[in-house]
């Protein structure tokens, strides 16, 4: 069976996002060779943001019209059964992607906010159960801020290893 998560009102939620956002979470997916969606705003011609693994390799996807993609792929490609920490940061008009706490890869877009319409929030698939994640899905975060390289690095520290690390906050 696939297990996914589906919440329908995302604005109700606080899931719209704008200018600026950090999508995370930790996977260890059991293959790599098709599209497997980690977590997603997303439905036909509807589509605000998205992390997934694609066939080798990670993508954090933004619409600023719904339809439109700005896809930034992971520079090299990931293993089937290891553990990876992904962030996907979006700060007008920039996108970076994280792999365990490095910055993996930028794309500069024609900036702006995503688009926020009625798709719901999923994680673990997109539009309610299409390209389902075939794997482990652990600490799932959304945030309405474009994290800086130094906390997602933390964040990384803090839960790759026993000893506590601080960015001074």
């Amino acid at each position: 069976p696939v297990d996914y998560l589906t919440i329908s009102d995302a604005a109700a939620t606080g899931l719209e996002l704008g200018t600026q956002f950090t999508l995370e979470a930790w996977v260890k997916g059991d293959e790599v060779t098709t599209n497997k969606v980690i977590l997603s705003k997303v439905s036909t011609s509807n589509d605000s943001y998205k992390l997934r693994f694609s066939s080798d390799r990670f993508t954090v996807t933004t619409s600023f019209d719904g339809t439109a993609a700005n896809n930034l792929n992971q520079s090299g490609t990931s293993v089937a059964g290891t553990w990876y920490y992904v962030v996907g940061v979006y700060n007008s008009p920039t996108m970076d992607l994280y792999l365990n706490g490095s910055l993996n890869n930028s794309l500069t877009t024609s900036g702006g906010s995503v688009f926020n319409g009625t798709a719901p929030f999923n994680i673990s698939s997109q539009n309610n159960g299409t390209q389902p994640f075939d794997g482990i899905i652990d600490e799932v975060r959304v945030s309405n801020v474009a994290r800086s390289a130094a906390w997602i690095a933390t964040e990384f520290n803090n839960q790759n290893s026993s000893t506590f690390y601080s960015t001074g906050l």
